[in-house]
């Protein structure tokens, strides 16, 4: 129960808690007579301060989210954890979207937009660039 909960919280912040690393008995043996929140507080600073005790990678979805530039087509994109929008001079086109799958570096995601039907393309996800092979969003997109 404990457990299941702290793993919700890193979740909700784009992190995948490897459950073989986190073995709270045997760190935290008087976890039951805390509190929850308290436990998961704690448990957030020691992740922030780099512990050991606590295995958690953000995956390529994570890393895709940001600011981009394709400096071929002059045209910039932004990637929050809802939407990818692209604009280049006075024209914006935005969708929402949904991972549907995550294989090594290769994110598959499904575009949405009102009165549009739904078009999926996959991202791929580079240490300081992102390869789409969309029509609309392909291209190199490197970091700003």
């Amino acid at each position: 129960m404990v457990t299941q909960k702290i793993f919700q919280a890193f979740k909700l912040h784009g992190c995948k808690v490897h459950s073989s690393q986190l073995l709270l008995p045997q760190v935290f043996p008087f976890y039951a007579d805390i509190q929850i929140a308290r436990i998961i507080k704690f448990l957030f600073v020691i992740f922030l301060a780099g512990s050991t005790a606590i295995s958690c990678s953000r995956g390529p979805e994570v890393k895709m989210r940001g600011k981009y530039i394709n400096e071929n087509q002059q045209a910039n994109l932004e990637i929050t954890s809802e939407k990818m929008v692209v604009s280049s001079g006075p024209l914006t086109i935005g969708a929402d979207y949904q991972v549907l799958n995550v294989n090594g570096t290769d994110v598959t995601v499904e575009l949405s937009a009102p009165n549009t039907p739904k078009a999926t393309m996959v991202v791929t996800v580079n240490e300081n660039y992102l390869e789409i092979d969309n029509f609309l969003f392909g291209g190199t997109w490197t970091r700003k």
